[in-house]
């Protein structure tokens, strides 16, 4: 009998576990201003939990137009660049945002850096706070350049 509720807790714990990992599916649809011929783009997405560098995957633009699907069992980080070691030469051919399941549309007209993300919960989120984080961001700057001001004419800090 005693083995019987341990086999009973063991299935239960079982079948909750994969539950909460549930890989949910996305879809991008993106679209590239096509005076920019780009054929194509490296896509990876990674993890909040870890530093490791992201694998990244060749995506085909054609048309302008390119499609990239796949799963995930949270909101993560994902990168969209232009050069496959997600490290341009140039900043503006890198895109950062937050993949979310469902799905999701970019537009880029110029650059990637100022592609436009519609779809994603978690990066609507991100940007809304970022967006109400800038006038406190703005204060500390200004603190900080006057601070290095005193420094430079010879103010000590403390």
């Amino acid at each position: 009998m005693r083995y019987l509720k341990l086999h009973f807790l063991f299935f239960l714990f079982a079948g909750i576990i994969p539950a909460l990992a549930q890989q949910a599916p996305f879809t991008i649809n993106g679209t590239i201003d096509s005076s920019l011929k780009v054929t194509s783009l490296y896509f990876a997405q990674g993890s909040f939990v870890d530093n490791q560098i992201p694998k990244s995957r060749k995506i085909s633009v054609q048309k302008g137009k390119f499609v990239i699907t796949g799963n995930v069992s949270e909101p993560v980080p994902a990168f969209l660049s232009l050069a496959e070691n997600l490290q341009p030469k140039d900043p503006s051919d890198f895109k950062q945002f937050v993949l979310d399941k469902g799905t999701i549309s970019i537009e880029i007209k110029d650059k990637l850096l100022t592609g436009i993300v519609k779809g994603s919960k978690a990066n609507d989120e991100v940007m809304s706070y970022t967006a109400g984080q800038s006038p406190y961001m703005a204060k500390l700057s200004a603190l900080n350049e006057a601070a290095d001001r005193q420094s430079q004419m010879g103010v000590p800090l403390d």
